[in-house]
């Protein structure tokens, strides 16, 4: 019986490793994105220049 209630400890505490990687990865995941948002955005800027200054 005590092995039983030390692997569902092992287990909880795997689980919650799991959970903090996955929210550090889908944390990294969204910071990319804006950055990724935020270079578009400087390249349609940097087109919408280069477009008025050549007819």
């Amino acid at each position: 019986m005590r092995n039983v209630f030390s692997l569902q400890i092992e287990t909880k505490v795997s689980l919650a490793i799991i959970g903090v990687v996955v929210v550090i990865f889908l944390i990294t995941i969204f910071k990319s994105l804006d950055n990724f948002n935020k270079f578009t955005e400087r390249i349609n800027q940097y087109e919408e220049i280069r477009s008025k200054t050549n007819p």
